[in-house]
């Protein structure tokens, strides 16, 4: 996986290897360019090899992260941290593994709801304006049986406001 994410006004990039390590850089605005932040060792915090699939950020409170990844088999690893900018790394803490389905996980983050969406042949949610940063099965309500569901497209909210205004109610 290749990613660049945000963390307040901070721009990072990171990619993972084949060797269960995960580089992460930021950018350096005075210098223009991107500086090595910190090396995570994967195989050092899970015993089994896996194949990464994807990878999140996730900035939810004051200097506070989470590092969502999943891999190719349908669990999601998150890692929760900190972010030490003194010390150029993440302090990185608890880490819970999630087996949500059988199939590829794709991330797909909302920022306007402040949440995730967790894609693997069903849908999962993760709203960082709990308290519970645990994924919940999405349900439809005439659901009877389960539906393969392989993608999702983000739609923008629209406030009631704005739809007064344009459509005059």
């Amino acid at each position: 996986f290749v990613r660049f994410f945000k963390i307040e006004q901070d721009l990072y990039f990171s990619y993972g290897t084949e060797d269960f390590l995960i580089y992460i850089y930021k950018f350096n605005v005075k210098v223009d360019k991107f500086e090595f932040f910190e090396e995570i060792e994967m195989s050092k915090i899970f015993e089994d090899k896996w194949v990464f699939h994807d990878f999140h950020v996730i900035h939810y409170e004051l200097d506070k992260i989470f590092i969502f990844i999943s891999d190719k088999l349908g669990q999601l690893f998150r890692i929760s941290g900190e972010l030490d900018n003194e010390n150029k790394k993440f302090k990185l803490g608890e880490t819970i593994r999630l087996q949500l389905g059988a199939v590829p996980i794709k991330v797909q983050c909302n920022q306007e709801l402040n949440s995730l969406f967790l894609i693997c042949g069903n849908i999962w949610y993760i709203s960082f304006n709990e308290k519970d940063y645990y994924p919940k099965r999405v349900f439809f309500q005439s659901e009877l049986t389960d539906k393969l569901v392989t993608f999702s497209i983000p739609l923008k909210l629209v406030d009631k406001i704005d739809r007064a205004e344009k459509y005059g109610v």
